[in-house]
Formats: C-alpha cells, sequence, structure tokens
C-alpha cells in the first residue's frame, strides 16, 4: 500500500486500527505540514508516542528529531540521540540553530540583594510587590519564547525576594505562579521528578490547573505504572471545572482523557467507545481538531 498516497481520512482509519505505517506517515504530516496537512505537533507526538509504544523504527526517528531540532519540546540531544539509537538511524551530523530570546539580565536587570546594600553602606531596599509582579510578567514571557533557562532564573530571583515584599497578602499567589513557570519549564526540559516537587507546592495546580494535565503526560511519557496513570485520569476529570483553564487547555484536557479511556483506563460503565465519544465532542466544542477528526471516525 501506498500510504503516501492515502487521504488524511484515510490514515486517521487505519490509525484506529493500529497500523503502524499509517501511524508514522501522519505523525510526519503534523510535524512537517506535508501533503497539504496542517502542521500539528501535537498530534504528531501523539502519534510518534503511539508508534514508540508498538516498538516502530519510524516513530522512535520522528521523536529524535522533534527533540533534535526543538519542535514542541526544548532541544534535548541525549534523548535525541536515544530515540535515533533506538530507530537503528546514523544521529544527523547538522543540528538547526536559533537565536535565542534575550536572556534573563537584558529584561530583569540585577539588582543588589539587601546583604550586599548593607555591606555598601545602603539601606536593605524593600521591594514592592508590583516588583514582583513585573519580575513575574518577564518570566512568563521568557517562557513563552521557550527561554527556559530565563525564565527558571527569573522565577528563582523572584522567590528569593519574595521575603522583602512590603504588602504580603499576594505573596502566596506570587509563589504559585513563580512555580509553575518553573514546573513547565522543567516538563519542556524533561526534569519530570523536578516538575513534580513544583507542582506540589502550595495552591500551584489551584491557580495553575493545566499542572495536572502536564503530570499525566509525563507519567506516559515515562510509562509510568497503570495506578498512577488510573489516579491521573481521575485528576483529569476533577479539573474539568476549573475556572481557570482556558477553553485551548480544556479541550487538550478533555482529548486525553478520551485515550486514557480508549487505552482501558477508568472504570466506565457501559460502552468505552460512547464514552470515549463523549470526551472528543467536549474537546472538539472547545476548538481541539484533532477531538473533532477522532469524534468523527467513532461516530
Amino acid at each position: 500500500m501506498d500510504y503516501k498516497s492515502l487521504s488524511e481520512e484515510e490514515l486517521e482509519r487505519l490509525v484506529v486500527q493500529k497500523d503502524g505505517e499509517a501511524i508514522c506517515e501522519l505523525g510526519e504530516r503534523c510535524m512537517y505540514g506535508s501533503c497539504g496537512h496542517e502542521i500539528n505537533l501535537t498530534r504528531a507526538y501523539q502519534l510518534f508516542h503511539k508508534g514508540e509504544k508498538m516498538g516502530l523504527s519510524r516513530a522512535y526517528a520522528g521523536l529524535g528529531e522533534m527533540y533534535r531540532n526543538g519542535i514542541r519540546f526544548a532541544k534535548n540531544e541525549t534523548l535525541a540521540r536515544e530515540y535515533y539509537r533506538k530507530a537503528n538511524v546514523p544521529y544527523p551530523n547538522e543540528e538547526s540553530k536559533e537565536r535565542n530570546p534575550k536572556s534573563v539580565n537584558e529584561i530583569l536587570p540585577v539588582k543588589q540583594s539587601p546583604e550586599q546594600d548593607k555591606i555598601a553602606g545602603k539601606p536593605a531596599a524593600i521591594v514592592s510587590d508590583r516588583e514582583i509582579w513585573e519580575k513575574l510578567e518577564a518570566a512568563e514571557s521568557l517562557r513563552k519564547k521557550n527561554d527556559y533557562e530565563g525564565a527558571k532564573a527569573a522565577c528563582k530571583e523572584v522567590i528569593q525576594r519574595i521575603g522583602t515584599v512590603s504588602a504580603g497578602g499576594n505573596t502566596r499567589a506570587m509563589l504559585a505562579d513563580a512555580y509553575w513557570i518553573l514546573a513547565f519549564a522543567a516538563f519542556n526540559q524533561h526534569s519530570f521528578s523536578e516538575m513534580e516537587q513544583y507542582l506540589a507546592k502550595a495552591e500551584v495546580k489551584k491557580r495553575h490547573p493545566w499542572g495536572v494535565y502536564l503530570a499525566a503526560v509525563s507519567h506516559r511519557l515515562v510509562q509510568a505504572p497503570d495506578a498512577m496513570i488510573e489516579q491521573d485520569l481521575h485528576n483529569l476529570i476533577g479539573v474539568c471545572s476549573s475556572q481557570m483553564l482556558s477553553s485551548q487547555d480544556l479541550g487538550d484536557i478533555y482529548a486525553l482523557i478520551a485515550e486514557l479511556v480508549m487505552e482501558g483506563y477508568g472504570k466506565q460503565k457501559g460502552d468505552t467507545m460512547q464514552a470515549a465519544r463523549t470526551f472528543y465532542k467536549k474537546a472538539a466544542d472547545c476548538g481541539n481538531e484533532y477531538a473533532r477528526e477522532q469524534w468523527k471516525i467513532l461516530s
């Protein structure tokens, strides 16, 4: 069968049947935007991860390429080389180089600490909560630019300075936001244990329930025990009512719930397929195109 000549709909039907070649072909189309397909990096990762569980060499190579070039995730040469090794494909010699966004020091001028001020004979400065929020906004800007090292440095400075904030009413929210950015950066750098530590900090998941999704994805990446995946499913369903989620975030969560249900997780009463369709429909209603495609296939 010439998979490259197949339409997107034909490939999706074969993906449901766990056709390895279709999974990898569609994954590559999603990653590169080839054959008229729109680029969809989340879907590309989902397909390659599905192929990885099936031991497909082409899926290993796809994941290796994502980590080698920083596609969707931060660049990780160690992981990239490991995936290329599993694919039995030589590691490419050339890497695409990207200009890094402004460093944290360009955005956040370094100030002397209170201890340094004392040594210099100056009174210790009291940092206002407004200054802290401004630094957090700068850290968030760095995160959105995928400058995770810069974002981490900015957040660690915020945490260090929290103790000198003059108005203490907002300190818990400030800390939660700083730890959230640190958790997001750790996830994208595949420091999952570090991510879990930050997510466990007070009010982080309450203010940023998207962290529950990141935890669930990371557990699937490391092939965590089924009991942990079951707990993730329970947690995902639990945060769906949060007002802190954007429509896009909620759509991704519903889509992941549907996938877990399709994989046999959760004690569903009645038709598992119907339960998955329900969650795919909810995700589609949030604008998730991948879920819309899956809902049509299952309907």
